[in-house]
């Protein structure tokens, strides 16, 4: 092949190792117009996105083809006629069909699909003599060993849809309680003093470690958190790769790598700009709506349990971790939660009233909704809401339903600022002069309060309906387009 062609395979399979990071199968398609000088260029690319919008309509063939029918309404099926489909993975029964009735000009795949391959390995769609139109030319081998690895990854990582909950890092770790094994890098990570970066030393395997000190109520927490892990499935929530107990009471917590920090420190020191909190919120709000799904409450959502992963030149997901806080509602007729969380002192600023108050109403999912609006406020202000206030403070100016908020130039405290500002301490100043510059939209105030942050638990909106929230909406472009969304995380990930 020549320069051009491995150009075009190259880009087919990065958009298939996009849709590896996103829990999708591993299947990455180009689409290649032959313009009337002979020149090639590419006139859409995607991935598979069928768990994310629950279609086998997102096959990453329909999702090019849309692309090509939004960018050319008034010609797209001669531009069709023109056009070669590079694809990883041989076209299913459907997609093929859909292919040869556009009149494709070439199909080129990877690796065959011995499960649903429409061009020769279930049917012959490609060349069906029943079927009433032109053939369709297609050859296949293109990188298949590439393709063949991806489909391996995919099978052998955490996704929602397999089966089997396993992953990369579990099958590549021997079971063994060595902590020799490990070697620790010589600081733990800033946002905890027990979490470090470390490497699992016979397979030079980077990873996380987490070690606690053995007591009745850190055991409680850690027994959640490893009963939690072994039903829950879920490209956007935490795994545990390994975890044992040492006879001098020490438990190690092993759990794959990320070379970034945790978005309470990525926020600092004067928050984030609210596309980049819109990103974020898609992740999160997919993997608390998989939980309250799953008859599970959160109720630790901050900013330090939420950690970037991937690659900056590839994809980035957000991943919810905390989970050790998490309350299990088992019974599905139960609608309301009495429990309250063990060694809950560092998680009360992202705590619900209704859970501080521990009163007989009780509290339910929606807990973790208020948490999402706590949360929102922290990344866009770059400090946790209710800082450096004592718990009995905290709870009575949470109870009496004093609201945190994005701060902005359109807030009442900008005003008193400015006629007190000699008074307030040089640190305090830069902030809120940062804060006077600057106006986030009616979208994401209304989403954070009273979308998120009502008094009234039953008045908040759920995870899925924040998905579908006019501020996600807004910030739609962004958060569909892989390279402006790269460029945005890069700002603040490097």
């Amino acid at each position: 092949m020549d320069q051009l062609e491995k150009k075009f395979i190259d880009l087919c399979y990065e958009e298939a190792e996009i849709g590896l990071v996103s829990g999708e199968v591993p299947v990455g398609c180009v689409f290649v117009f032959d313009d009337d000088n002979g020149q090639q260029k590419v006139i859409a690319k995607s991935h598979n996105r069928s768990n994310e919008f629950l279609s086998a309509l997102h096959h990453a063939e329909f999702n090019c083809v849309q692309q090509v029918v939004n960018r050319f309404s008034s010609n797209y099926l001669e531009i069709f006629r023109k056009t070669t489909v590079i694809i990883t993975l041989e076209p299913c029964i459907m997609c093929c069909r859909m292919l040869r009735m556009l009149q494709i000009k070439l199909v080129c795949f990877g690796a065959r699909n011995d499960r649903f391959g429409g061009a020769g390995s279930v049917a012959s769609i490609h060349n069906d003599s029943r079927i009433k139109c032109p053939s369709l030319n297609c050859l296949d081998g293109l990188d298949s060993n590439r393709s063949i690895q991806l489909l391996q990854r995919f099978y052998e990582q955490t996704n929602e849809n397999v089966p089997n909950r396993t992953t990369t890092e579990l099958k590549s770790l021997p079971e063994n309680t060595n902590r020799d094994d490990y070697q620790l890098d010589s600081n733990p990570i800033q946002s905890s003093d027990h979490l470090f970066k470390a490497t699992y030393k016979p397979m030079e395997f980077r990873c996380l470690v987490r070690i606690n000190h053995q007591s009745e109520s850190d055991l409680e927490l850690l027994s959640n958190e490893v009963h939690i892990n072994q039903f829950t499935n879920h490209p956007n929530l935490i795994n545990i790769i390994r975890h044992f107990l040492l006879p001098d009471g020490l438990w190690y917590s092993i759990f794959p790598y990320s070379p970034f920090k945790s978005m309470d420190l990525i926020c600092k020191p004067f928050g984030l700009p609210e596309s980049l909190i819109s990103i974020m919120l898609v992740d999160i709000l997919n993997a608390v709506d998989y939980l309250h799904h799953n008859n599970i409450i959160h109720r630790a959502i901050t900013g330090s349990h939420i950690v970037p992963f991937g690659d900056l030149n590839k994809s980035i997901k957000f991943v919810l971790t905390g989970l050790k806080y998490n309350y299990d509602m088992n019974d599905r007729n139960e609608l309301q939660a009495f429990d309250y969380p063990r060694n809950a002192d560092k998680i009360l600023k992202c705590l619900s009233p209704e859970m501080l108050e521990q009163n007989i109403i009780g509290y339910n999912y929606k807990t973790d909704i208020y948490s999402i609006g706590i949360l929102c406020c922290e990344l866009a202000n770059g400090i946790v809401p209710f800082d450096q206030m004592s718990p009995d403070c905290l709870l009575f100016y949470k109870i009496i339903g004093d609201t945190p908020r994005p701060l902005d130039s359109t807030c009442e405290e900008m005003k008193l600022f400015e006629e007190y500002a000699n008074q307030v301490e040089c640190t305090l100043q830069r902030r809120y002069r940062v804060y006077c510059k600057r106006k986030f939209s009616s979208e994401f105030q209304e989403f954070v309060n009273p979308s998120c942050l009502h008094g009234e638990q039953s008045r908040r909106m759920s995870a899925a309906e924040l998905l579908e929230h006019c501020f996600i909406q807004a910030n739609k472009q962004i958060i569909n387009s892989h390279s402006s969304k790269l460029a945005l995380l890069s700002q603040y990930l490097s």
